[in-house]
């Protein structure tokens, strides 16, 4: 009755007749059936506020939300929840964009490929062989495999100490090493590792990446190396003497890598030399020069880079203490093996 009441004092007599039979009070038309159908295929993640919105721009009709419920169960168009991307901000995420052009170039490869193939050439070694009958030296001044004060103070050990790596090859048993039986997708990652060194210990202002900084690169690296790790991976290269081999293949890789964007041959052939003073924290003596970073004479090491003439470095050496670039120019471009390919 109160239906009855309410139509007949809004519409007058005409809201007491049923319409129904006109059709009128039929919201979704074939036209707006037809749309929604393709808008839901296409969108079934769309709210039911989206979609009446949307059906009201369309054909100016307010629809219910049991209406649009109804439709979709009819159709079988039922809404598909999406799981929601989690955005987690990271510090240093910029690396990757480094890390991806590594990967990208290839340099990653080359690195790879020649640790690897100076390891086959090492274990093929005569003196690789002979050594491998070389026990451990004074195993009762060791500590389950590790050092202890006791052997640290040894005479012997304290005058070899500080021997060049050259003469300790010689009475190393290189078998030992566990680079050797590295895969090739660890020494990748580590590689990547020895990348973010300059990031992560804020160009050498820390000597440990064991802090937080280190922690946040985790996602870089894949793994979250310690710095014990990375540490006993570089000195197995250094044992391994793989340097010379490892600055030529990197500067072989930048030749070819440049050599297509040269699209025009420069009528003079010239080369940029730049060097850079990085300071050396040791107790014993080293050659000294002015470290201009720091403001000071200390130790140092003298790092002295070549360049094509597009200022593209290309190779570089490392000089104890302060590099006389125009004694060692000549020596430096003498390497033929890097300089003579015509990358131009």
């Amino acid at each position: 009755m109160f239906l009855i009441s309410n139509n007949s004092n809004v519409k007058g007599i005409d809201g007491l007749y049923d319409h129904r039979k006109d059709g009128n009070t039929k919201k979704i038309t074939p036209e707006i059936e037809h749309y929604l159908i393709g808008l839901l295929k296409n969108n079934q993640e769309l709210l039911v506020r989206d979609i009446q919105l949307d059906v009201k721009k369309q054909g100016n009709i307010d629809i219910k939300r049991s209406t649009i419920n109804d439709f979709r169960k009819k159709h079988k168009l039922e809404r598909i929840i999406k799981p929601s991307l989690c955005v987690k901000e990271v510090q240093f995420a910029g690396f990757e964009i480094l890390s991806a052009l590594a990967y990208h170039t290839g340099i990653f490869d080359v690195w790879s490929r020649t640790i690897e193939k100076h390891i086959e050439n090492a274990i093929e070694s005569d003196i690789f062989k002979e050594n491998q009958k070389i026990g451990a030296d004074h195993p009762y001044e060791r500590n389950e495999g590790k050092f202890t004060v006791e052997y640290n103070r040894l005479e012997d050990v304290r005058k070899t100490k500080f021997d060049s790596i050259s003469d300790k090859v010689y009475h190393k048993d290189m078998s030992r090493l566990q680079v050797l039986s590295t895969e090739t997708k660890t020494i990748s990652r580590k590689n990547l590792a020895v990348l973010s060194l300059p990031l992560v210990t804020l160009n050498g202002g820390m000597r440990d990446i064991n802090k937080v900084i280190g922690n946040a690169l985790k996602h870089v690296w894949g793994y979250n190396y310690k710095h014990a790790t990375i540490d006993k991976y570089l000195r197995e290269l250094k044992y391994l003497q793989i340097s010379s081999n490892f600055i030529k293949a990197t500067a072989e890789f930048w030749i070819n890598f440049w050599k297509g964007f040269n699209e025009e041959s420069p009528t003079l052939v010239c080369y940029y030399i730049d060097r850079n003073t990085k300071p050396l924290w040791s107790s014993k003596r080293c050659k000294k020069g002015k470290v201009t970073m720091l403001g000071k004479v200390m130790n140092c090491l003298e790092q002295v880079f070549i360049h094509d003439s597009f200022g593209r470095p290309i190779y570089f050496q490392t000089f104890s203490g302060n590099a006389n670039v125009g004694n060692n120019v000549l020596s430096l471009m003498g390497h033929r093996r890097i300089f003579e390919i015509n990358f131009f």
